[in-house]
């Protein structure tokens, strides 16, 4: 019998559960997949690249307008305080919003433009 079975460990599961993306949800997209498919964590200061980040945009960005406002960018990430402070940085144009360019580039020039 494991230790999730036991009634008392009931109530730490659920407290626990509560801090878990849903299960099928995009928080492991892109992940890197190891031996028997295990996700594995990516490496600490590593960004997804551009040909990553536009799909991604194009899910965020549901009503197809092209830009996401500060709002909707920052309710749609798991630590909204990082997410506004991303968010402020890739503004590159400071209209406040993200168009799918500077959240590709994370607000740097885009590479195809030089």
């Amino acid at each position: 019998m494991s230790l999730a079975d036991k009634p008392e460990s009931k109530a730490i599961l659920e407290a626990l559960a509560k801090n878990l993306p849903p299960a099928g949800s995009s928080a492991i997209d892109g992940a890197k997949k190891g031996k028997k498919g295990k996700v594995m964590p990516s490496k600490p200061g590593t960004a997804p690249s551009g040909e990553e980040r536009g799909p991604k945009f194009d899910k965020l960005d549901e009503n197809k307008v092209g830009k996401l406002s500060r709002e909707f960018y920052t309710i749609h990430q798991s630590d909204a305080k990082a997410a506004g402070d991303r968010f402020d940085r890739w503004d590159a144009d400071k209209d406040g919003s993200l168009s799918r360019a500077e959240y590709v580039t994370q607000g740097g020039k885009n590479p195809a433009a030089k």
